[in-house]
């Protein structure tokens, strides 16, 4: 994985139970938001490198 995202993937991994299956409850969720957040405010360029699509699915919509 190429820098800058595979600090994003350790970050991830810090915040997530060590545990399996890994439960995902509001706190780690709250934590993963933050982490995310965080990643992409101190690399902009990097949401380039988010998956893409040239189709936008009719639920997102739904989100409008």
């Amino acid at each position: 994985m190429t820098a800058p995202q595979d600090q994003l993937l350790s970050a991830i991994l810090q915040v997530l139970p060590d545990e399996s299956p890994c439960a995902i409850n509001d706190g780690v969720k709250l934590a993963l938001a933050v982490v995310v957040r965080q990643h992409y405010t101190r690399n902009p360029h990097a949401l380039a490198m988010q998956a893409q699509g040239h189709v936008i699915p009719p639920t997102v919509e739904n989100h409008r």
